[in-house]
């Protein structure tokens, strides 16, 4: 099932290109996207092809007669013989969600994530569990933050969506799109307006932007069913929860991630001993590592070597319950880092691995994207 879907060419996935052109002002691409109902567009500019999201509009320091082309970023093009597993992982490397696909220089279409988590539904059940595909640990905020502090974290962090917590519960979704299409003008003429309210706007609490009709599952619900939920729901992710406490979320990237080319590891000598039998618990327990190794090599770019060994060992009635040793071992060209952790749920284990990456590159100085959030002026 997978296999065919990685190996099936994008020509027959393409769909109708979602265009705009360089010279657009931005206040009309933004109503554009508004009415599309689109978090990005493809861009023609000088014979080549570019990108424009929500969250690059959400960085823009608006000027009148603004044009779209100091926003556009250019992204890798599909041919029609390409794979999906291709564009997959081209999707997970630029974190974009449309790619065109091109020939002799002409745009034919577009390949979207959703048209192909749309082609793995239709392909059959899915037996993973919410909590073996989640991004764990994401990303929040609390329900009195400002909105310039929302907007801050999502250019900072590279997201879309933000969880909205009161008192440590789950209350809301902010998502970029919410951003633009509620703060943002489109027309020129309302541009006197926006920038007059800009700095009261910007102040808002975050609930009251956020949306409280959310998709939302629990630890076990099975991929089957997210997808249903982001294809039929219309949303853009699904947030895990237990007990209404974020647990993990699991967006468009992080299906789509599941047919993308394996070479996402940038060429590190990847091993990994002791997988279990089971073909979907042995294919989440190598995506997660595979994430973790490209997670230190953000800030640990020269990786000699990464290994993962897993120990099982069988308790309880019949010995039916197999608990989980793991020991992750990299190498870098200045030092070599060694996690183990255990459990009962083996993806679960590789996510505190993650969790303990993610805390040693909090210590190091990474630059980061302009935008700031500055809590004396509200921006």
């Amino acid at each position: 099932m997978k296999e065919s879907i990685m190996h099936m060419s994008v020509d027959d996935l393409r769909t109708e290109p979602l265009l705009v052109s360089s010279t657009d002002p931005l206040t009309r691409v933004v109503g554009f996207l508004k009415k599309m109902k689109s978090y990005e567009a493809l861009v023609v500019s000088e014979g080549k092809v570019g990108l424009i999201t929500t969250r690059d509009i959400i960085t823009a320091i608006y000027a009148p007669n603004m044009k779209v082309k100091s926003l556009v970023k250019i992204v890798p093009r599909l041919s029609r013989k390409d794979t999906v597993a291709k564009a997959a992982k081209m999707m997970s490397q630029h974190r974009i969600r449309v790619l065109p696909v091109m020939e002799r220089g002409e745009i034919l279409g577009q390949v979207t994530a959703q048209t192909i988590i749309r082609q793995m539904h239709q392909a059959g059940a899915w037996k993973l569990k919410a909590k073996a595909v989640m991004t764990d640990r994401p990303v929040t905020v609390k329900a009195e933050d400002p909105i310039a502090k929302a907007r801050s974290l999502m250019v900072k962090m590279q997201i879309d969506h933000l969880p909205v917590l009161e008192n440590g519960k789950l209350v809301g979704m902010l998502t970029s799109s919410d951003i633009v299409s509620s703060l943002y003008p489109v027309k020129a003429t309302e541009m006197g307006a926006w920038v007059m309210e800009k700095q009261k706007r910007l102040k808002m609490p975050v609930k009251e932007l956020a949306s409280s009709q959310m998709a939302v599952c629990g630890l076990d619900e099975s991929l089957s069913s997210l997808m249903e939920k982001l294809l039929n729901q219309n949303f853009t992710y699904v947030m895990v929860t237990l007990w209404d406490e974020p647990q993990g979320i699991i967006t468009y990237r992080d299906v789509v991630n599941l047919v993308a080319e394996p070479a996402a590891t940038q060429d590190i000598p990847l091993y990994i001993i002791g997988l279990p039998e089971d073909p979907f618990e042995a294919e989440a327990a190598k995506t997660k590592f595979i994430r973790t190794v490209s997670l230190l090599s953000r800030s640990y770019p020269r990786i000699m070597e990464a290994r993962s060994t897993i120990k099982t060992s069988a308790s309880g009635e019949n010995r039916q319950r197999r608990r989980y040793e793991v020991k992750v071992k990299i190498k870098t060209d200045k030092r070599a880092f060694a996690f183990t952790e255990s459990g009962w749920e083996l993806p679960q284990i590789f996510d505190l691995v993650s969790g303990r990456i993610k805390k040693l590159m909090g210590r190091k100085t990474v630059r980061r994207p302009s935008v700031r959030y500055d809590e004396k002026t509200g921006e």
